[in-house]
């Protein structure tokens, strides 16, 4: 792991914390607190993400500071870019039933491994990139 990598998980281990506020109010569109950097991916989420990003041709938003810890598909106007195809770890959580202990399995969880989606979303773009240019 890079020198980056390992200070974004230091800071994201230091920043996780069981004193979440509950913001839910049934329409979650707003703080994208919850949008890690650091998230738990299944093998079926890896294959859903990649072929709606190259289907779409969505590009992860530039870093937004040295140590961005944002995922990086969070638009500047706090929504989801891949919301269709995001993260079985994302359709589950809610604020509300993380403040209250009640997170539970997901479908794959099993078989996810911590992801650093900077990495994975930028290993994506590149490649679409390479096969827009024909060297793919």
């Amino acid at each position: 792991m890079n020198d980056e990598k390992v200070i974004a998980a230091a800071i994201h281990a230091g920043l996780q914390s069981d004193d979440v506020t509950d913001l839910y109010t049934g329409d979650c569109r707003g703080c994208g607190e919850c949008c890690s950097r650091f998230l738990p991916v299944s093998p079926f989420d890896r294959v859903r993400l990649e072929v709606y990003v190259r289907r779409n041709g969505i590009v992860p938003a530039e870093p937004r500071a040295e140590y961005d810890l944002l995922c990086p598909y969070l638009t500047d106007g706090r929504e989801c870019a891949v919301y269709a195809a995001r993260p079985e770890i994302c359709r589950a959580y809610r604020c509300d039933r993380h403040k209250r202990g009640e997170l539970g399995m997901f479908f794959g969880a099993e078989c996810a491994e911590v992801t650093d989606m900077r990495a994975l979303a930028e290993s994506m773009a590149s490649d679409v990139y390479r096969k827009e240019q024909g060297n793919g």
